[in-house]
């Protein structure tokens, strides 16, 4: 991520309680607002300052700065010292409409980009919403737009020969097709996600793009002739995540799908598509509010290979790092998959019982009796949390009565962000997001054995030759499908879960090959076309 010059140089100097806020001594205060102007001494409500480093060099000791909803950015490597500063408390949670005399945070939502793991907690108790995620949006559409000057023409059907394709360095994976961004969408400059879709009434197959503004769906049938079917459109924002689910209605008498997409830092909510009128078009379904944003979103007991239901377990839509109870996860049944009903909603909970990302899977073999706690005759639900320091295995049969398994971390953690587990869930393969940054490492994917849901083990870490960020990953047979910045798509050969060795790469940013603070606009890959993409 960028750093943003003269952003947030003192944020958060102090702490003091988030729950006595009303501000009664408006003589030593400083007030910051998304729209505000650095200028004058920003002791003006009516006036505030747009930052708060600016802020801060106009406070004394003793002031306050209060801060008004809105989103902010700061460079966390460099100024962790002065956060820890108790002289110039920095509050948030308030709003410009009542001239910031009310701290709630929970209506008036300030949110901090970039923020140390280690202070997450404590913003959250002053009346901050944080989000760790390295992809800031202003460096987002920063290199989105140098992209699309690189691949701004459509291209298909480039072999890799002699490490290129097109001009994209590869090793054994051919380039199918290239869609740029303004192909893609009309109203967005940048991409974030990306999930498949197979309509088992047809076996059509479909892209289904997070962006900036929009979700886009790509017909990839003819992977060397993509086709875009159509963009439901929403507020900007860097992170979307998007599942789907399909069924079979009997009553129909074929298959219905819909897809699910959160948003981050925004307020519209997660949104449901509808899918079933495939390859003519797509429609919005619903947006639902119950939280405004969610970093992720999963379901469980589903294969996902199909997005179709498991035959021993009840599906179940979760949303992860929500803006309500710190983060934790809410859970929605999808027995009406167009209308779902919360189905666990958390209460009492803190930013430490917040979830990044996750994943499930269902165990059916002896653990399920053994490791479990919720287990039925036909297994258990196992939920994979990816906690910011951690991986955290937990028995997810009973939403409202779920129980930690197990908890485990690795040497050199900076922010243990997304995982996937072996097709024969034996293995947990985990990425940590800021490891190679924070401490210049090569790219590292950590192995762990899972093989005891109570106790599971380190067994290898797998390292790159490079220093690109690693993301977000899929297993399909022996392969794993990992996302990394500034290269695009890395294959993994797991044939031993423990001794992965690299099968081939595509670099979609040849641009940027470094953990330098850049993003590039391929960030999520999971697989469409998946017969298809075994054959590299």
């Amino acid at each position: 991520m960028n750093a943003f010059p003269l952003t947030l140089i003192v944020l958060l100097l102090a702490f003091v309680s988030q729950g006595a806020q009303a501000h009664t001594d408006h003589d030593k205060a400083r007030f910051v607002a998304e729209d505000g102007v650095d200028a004058g001494k920003c002791d003006n409500r009516f006036r505030p300052c747009k930052t708060l480093s600016y802020a801060a060099r106009q406070a004394n000791k003793g002031d306050k700065i209060l801060v008004a909803e809105g989103q902010y950015y700061f460079d966390n490597a460099q100024h962790a010292q002065v956060l820890n500063d108790s002289l110039l408390p920095v509050l948030g949670g308030f709003s410009r409409e009542d001239h910031y005399q009310a701290q709630k945070p929970a209506l008036h939502k300030t949110t901090l980009v970039n923020v140390p793991i280690y202070l997450s907690e404590a913003l959250y108790e002053k009346g901050f919403d944080s989000i760790t995620d390295g992809k800031a949006a202003s460096s987002l559409q920063t290199q989105a737009s140098s992209h699309m000057v690189l691949s701004s023409e459509v291209s298909a059907n480039e072999a890799c020969t002699d490490g290129t394709a097109a001009d994209f360095p590869c090793s054994n994976i051919e380039l199918l097709s290239n869609v740029p961004v303004n192909v893609l969408s009309s109203v967005s400059n940048s991409t974030n996600d990306i999930w498949g879709h197979v309509d088992l009434n047809n076996r059509r197959e479909y892209a289904i793009v997070g962006m900036q503004a929009s979700i886009a769906v790509v017909d990839v049938t003819e992977p060397t002739a993509p086709v875009v079917v159509g963009e439901i459109t929403g507020q900007s924002t860097t992170w979307r995540d998007i599942k789907v689910y399909q069924y079979f209605d009997s009553a129909a008498g074929r298959f219905k799908a819909y897809a699910y997409a959160s948003a981050d830092s925004v307020t519209e909510g997660f949104t449901i598509i509808d899918l079933n009128d495939l390859p003519n078009g797509i429609s919005l379904t619903k947006r639902i509010n119950d939280d405004n944003r969610a970093h992720n979103i999963y379901i469980s007991n589903v294969d996902y290979t199909l997005n179709t239901p498991l035959n021993d377990a009840a599906p179940q839509l979760h949303l992860v790092g929500q803006d309500s109870n710190g983060g934790a996860f809410r859970s929605y049944t999808l027995t009406s998959p167009q209308t779902p009903t919360a189905s666990y909603i958390p209460s009492g909970l803190t930013r430490a019982d917040y979830t990044h990302d996750a994943s499930s899977m269902r165990v059916t073999d002896a653990r399920a009796q053994t490791d479990c706690v919720n287990a039925t005759a036909d297994g258990c639900t196992v939920m994979l949390d990816f906690n910011e320091d951690a991986m955290r295995l937990w028995d997810h049969t009973n939403t409202n009565s779920t129980s930690e398994l197990s908890s485990i971390s690795y040497n050199e953690v900076a922010y243990t962000h997304s995982g996937w587990f072996s097709e024969d869930k034996q293995y947990a393969f985990v990425h940590d997001e800021l490891d190679e940054r924070n401490f210049s490492l090569n790219t590292r994917v950590m192995i762990f054995d899972i093989s005891s849901l109570t106790t599971p083990v380190l067994a290898s870490i797998w390292t790159s030759d490079n220093g690109t960020i690693d993301h977000n990953g899929y297993v399909r047979g022996n392969r794993y499908y990992m996302s990394n910045y500034e290269r695009g798509l890395t294959v993994l050969d797991i044939s031993d879960p423990t001794a992965p060795v690299e099968a081939g790469f595509f670099d979609t940013y040849p641009t940027f090959n470094s953990t330098s603070d850049t993003v590039t606009v391929t960030v999520n890959y999971s697989l469409v076309n998946k017969n298809k993409a075994n054959r590299s």
